[in-house]
């Protein structure tokens, strides 16, 4: 990641934070399992061709839900799994968009079978 500039901020046992720790990446065994991303100037979240921090939060979810195929999903803002893509939404709040008037989710993840199992 700092070969294109998103600089290494820390690091504990099982994570390292990039980008001024917009950036996430847990570690199972050694290889990354989880990397979750939050806002930053430096970079665009794009999932099914949205940018996932200027996509209201219950938008981002129903699209979700509707390419998981895994049953009815109830949207929660505080967090959700989206199992069958092991997409993570975090944290839906105004203070996430910069004009605080739509619920924008905190960070987005992605997982693997680890992860999954896991949770």
């Amino acid at each position: 990641m700092e070969e294109v500039g998103l600089r290494f901020e820390s690091d504990t046992a099982s994570l390292d934070y990039f980008c001024e720790n917009s950036i996430q990446v847990e570690y199972y065994e050694g290889t990354a399992g989880f990397i979750g991303v939050a806002s930053h100037a430096m970079f665009t979240a794009i999932y099914q061709g949205r940018n996932v921090f200027d996509t209201p939060a219950k938008d981002l979810f129903a699209l979700a839900a509707d390419l998981d195929a895994s049953g009815n999903h109830r949207f929660n803002r505080n967090e959700y799994m989206f199992p069958k893509q092991i997409l993570t939404l975090w944290d839906a709040d105004t203070q996430y968009d910069p004009l605080e008037r739509r619920a924008i989710w905190g960070q987005v993840g992605l997982g693997d079978a680890r992860y999954l199992e896991m949770a």
